[in-house]
């Protein structure tokens, strides 16, 4: 059998003299390419030839190329202490854990996907009404202006408000209080009624739209549309219809849904992460289970019975309401990573410039697959991780 060719001197990290810790003015020569391992008896410097001399010494010649301002924000680097030290490239360096991870940690937190994911479903998830299932966007006032700035001239328009309606209310009371407050006209089921008409059909549930000033584009004084919008936008409680014909627009102020106008939190990274008391399922806490929880039937540690609030994802609801090309951030994470990373890679191809953030899920979750993992989900409880499991996910996130 033909011997491996020996590296050539450029190919070897040439360590001369060194002196840190239990080492004693060792010289050493390791060649680069090569799978090395440190062997010897406890206490013969084993973790710092690894740490302290290669990986600290590869980390400081790294942070070197920085510029001068960039390194004034990082912590300065001492060599190691040596005669010489060379040919040593940057590396990373991955610890053990020695303990078991955290009830709320999973395989997404452990290889640093879970960050990600929130961020991108923060900026690029649609959020759905998990009332009504109306697509949920934020409006303003600037906003409803531009629409009614954009219509042609002499096109005729409506500002009104909805009103909501509940099985026991009394539309014809609620009629009089608005005729007390000035307004003579609504829109019932798109019919324009007067408020004085004994006859009208209000319905008993849903809502109606009272009307706060008929306009027409171009003859319409900016002040008083401004007025309008504002009046419509204050007695709606945030919301505002645009009539015009019979197109209805519905604008709702922050994140209020404007079809059923259930008010719900900002879209923020928080939001879709277990770790955050945001993000977090009030009933379990992120945690995922219903331990302690009454009813719950005992189960090994094992196979823990899932939050009956949650179902076991670890978030509240609103989190689940975000949806990235059908999917919410829940059942992105029970997918085995191989589907996930094929659903990320798809997502990172679109369009002539690859979103950096999808491209970077993509990657990670390429390198979750290629260490052996692609058949585990990223809702997978850290806890239950074997010892090499949990190496290759922290190697994962390198």
């Amino acid at each position: 059998m033909a011997r491996s060719q020996e590296p050539r001197t450029a190919e070897l990290m040439r360590l001369r003299g060194v002196r840190e810790h239990n080492l004693r003015a060792i010289d050493l020569d390791l060649p680069l390419g090569r799978l090395i391992a440190i062997a010897g008896v406890s206490g013969a410097g084993k973790s710092t030839l690894a740490l302290q001399v290669l990986h600290a010494e590869g980390r400081r010649r790294y942070i070197e190329t920085f510029s001068p301002f960039v390194r004034q924000f990082l912590e300065p680097v001492d060599p190691p202490r040596s005669d010489e030290l060379d040919g040593i490239p940057p590396g990373i360096a991955i610890a053990a854990p020695d303990h078991p991870s955290g009830p709320r940690a999973t395989l997404s937190t452990l290889a640093r996907v879970a960050a990600d994911l929130a961020l991108l479903f923060a900026h690029r998830g649609q959020v759905l009404c998990r009332g009504c299932g109306h697509a949920v966007r934020p409006s303003s006032l600037a906003a409803a202006a531009a629409v009614i700035q954009s219509m042609p001239e002499g096109a005729a328009y409506e500002i009104a408000f909805p009103v909501d309606l509940r099985p026991e209310s009394r539309p014809e009371a609620i009629a009089s209080s608005l005729m007390a407050d000035g307004f003579a006209r609504a829109r019932v089921e798109g019919v324009i009624v007067r408020l004085d008409q004994p006859e009208a059909a209000y319905p008993r549930s849903g809502s109606f739209d009272v009307i706060v000033d008929r306009l027409v584009r171009g003859r319409d004084p900016q002040a008083r549309r401004l007025d309008a919008l504002q009046t419509a936008f204050a007695r709606g409680i945030g919301r505002l219809a645009l009539w015009h014909g019979d197109v209805r627009e519905v604008h709702a102020l922050g994140w209020r849904c404007a079809r059923c106008g259930l008010d719900r939190p900002p879209p923020t990274p928080a939001l879709y992460r277990h770790t955050s008391p945001l993000g977090a399922c009030p009933a379990c806490e992120g945690a995922g289970r219903a331990r302690g929880t009454p009813g719950a039937r005992p189960r090994s540690s094992h196979e823990p019975t899932p939050c009956p609030a949650c179902h076991g994802t670890r978030l509240r609801p609103e989190a689940l309401e975000a949806t990235l090309n059908g999917r919410s951030i829940a059942q992105l994470a029970q997918l085995p990573i191989t589907e996930s990373a094929a659903f990320f890679t798809a997502l990172s191809r679109q369009g002539d410039d690859a979103p950096a953030l999808e491209k970077r899920i993509a990657d990670r979750l390429e390198a979750l697959v290629s260490l052996g993992l692609g058949h585990l989900a990223l809702e997978r409880a850290a806890a239950t991780l074997n010892r090499s499991e949990h190496l290759r996910a922290r190697l994962a996130r390198a």
